[in-house]
């Protein structure tokens, strides 16, 4: 067991690796690693069907592969992105996101905080700085409050659910109030009893 998971053996002869291969014939030539398969750390199946050719001194670059579930996704891996070397794979390494540590591109990056933005209904201006990789920082909106900010991580918005500093604002307002003390409490119940009690004789 490697730390990305099973090797399931050189299945180059099933049918269902056949068609794959056949759908990346023009990325490949018969290599001896050509249809391996590999368990993924998210239950997907690596298969290894292309490489990038022999380097000038005559050694093997790196490995094309297709996961059964991230490549599903054509936007965010294309067909023949993804490459690893055959050191790495066999240490248990993915290069799709399956990984336990993906290394994601710029354009990929980009990719997934528009899709974020379009789930939370904010706007993405780009970068509000220099691209740093994870920690690249960005400029976002948001069109319910009418608040721009450059302060927030590609990690903090993946990750941990960043977001509007407006409503961190708001929910620290209301923790202060719900921390008041008992007393207090008490004496906001009775006003706004007596309160309700005025109005509704007034009423009358």
């Amino acid at each position: 067991m490697r730390r990305g998971g099973n090797y399931l053996g050189n299945n180059k002869d099933k049918p269902e690796v056949q068609n794959l291969l056949e759908q990346y014939s023009e990325l490949f030539q018969d290599i001896p690693q050509l249809g391996e398969q590999y368990e993924t750390r998210e239950g997907g199946i690596l298969t290894i069907v292309g490489w990038d050719g022999v380097t000038k001194a005559g050694k093997r670059r790196k490995l094309t592969c297709h996961c059964s579930i991230c490549s599903l996704d054509q936007e965010l891996h294309p067909k023949g992105s993804l490459k690893i070397t055959k050191d790495k794979l066999m240490s248990g390494r993915q290069p799709c996101s399956c990984s336990w540590n993906t290394k994601w591109s710029e354009r990929q990056n980009k990719i997934r905080v528009l899709r974020e933005c379009e789930k939370r209904g904010y706007i993405f201006h780009g970068w509000s700085a220099e691209y740093k990789t994870q920690k690249t920082r960005l400029d976002l909106e948001n069109p319910l409050t009418g608040n721009r900010w450059i302060t927030t991580t590609i990690n903090d918005f993946l990750l941990n659910g960043s977001g509007d500093p407006c409503y961190t604002l708001k929910a620290e307002r209301a923790i202060a109030i719900n921390k008041k003390p008992d007393e207090e409490h008490i004496k906001d119940f009775f006003k706004n009893w007596y309160l309700c009690r005025w109005h509704n004789f007034q009423e009358k």
